[in-house]
């Protein structure tokens, strides 16, 4: 018969643990917040380029609307990854908030 050993875990042990798990979930946190400007910032340039080609006169290339439709992909597309990074954020509230329950 295996003799079983319980290791008692110090009130300072289970602190440092939490705490880790803090920094880690901050971090993810952080990461997530970068992610969302960095979405932001990709729909904001891909409208504006996209404008710009209606304004520009030289529209009678033959690949303008290839480029017009690169240009709403990567609108729908950004728009797409800001959704799911928010997501993601929520899943990481909610671990926030379980650590201090």
């Amino acid at each position: 018969m295996a003799l079983k050993k319980f290791v008692k875990t110090t009130p300072i042990e289970k602190e440092v643990k939490q705490v880790e798990k803090y920094e880690y979930l901050l971090v993810e946190y952080l990461k997530e917040i970068s992610n969302e400007i960095t979405y932001l910032v990709l729909v904001v340039c891909s409208l504006f380029l996209y404008v710009m080609l209606d304004l520009l006169p030289a529209a009678n290339t033959p690949n303008y609307e290839v480029i017009r439709i690169i240009f709403i992909l990567l609108i729908i597309g950004g728009f797409g990854l800001f959704g799911m990074s928010n997501i993601t954020k929520r899943r990481i509230e909610k671990r926030f908030e379980q650590i201090f329950l």
